[in-house]
Order: C-alpha cells, then sequence, then structure tokens
C-alpha cells in the first residue's frame, strides 16, 4: 500500500530509504525509535520521526 501523504511512510517505502528490511523497520517501530501508526495491518511512519532518526543514526541514501 502505498502512502498518498507525504508526512507519512509505509514500512517498504521507510526499509528502502533506509536500506534495512521491512522486518528491521517493524522492529524500530516496535522499539519505539519512530512515531508511527496502525491501520489496519498496515503501519505508517510519521516523517519528521523518521527524519530524525535518519539523522541521529547517521542513515545516508538516495531516496528519502
Amino acid at each position: 500500500m502505498k502512502s498518498k501523504n507525504h508526512q507519512e511512510l509505509t514500512v517498504e517505502e521507510a526499509s528502502r530509504a533506509l536500506g534495512v528490511t521491512p522486518r528491521s523497520v517493524i522492529n524500530y517501530i516496535r522499539a519505539k525509535e519512530f512515531e508511527a501508526i496502525k491501520v489496519g495491518k498496515s503501519w505508517f511512519i510519521k516523517r519528521p520521526s523518521f527524519d530524525a532518526f535518519k539523522q541521529r543514526f547517521g542513515f545516508i541514501s538516495e531516496a528519502s
């Protein structure tokens, strides 16, 4: 499922941007590294929280 709002990312979008597996992103959500909401079976990560995580842990990627 594609996120229509540019202020939120799906697990798949976040995993591609970080270069990690979707399971790793779910683990980050469960560890409360990201602010995220669950709608049905899908998680949506808030963009400001995601950007802060990338900066804090030094993730550098071409896609954001």
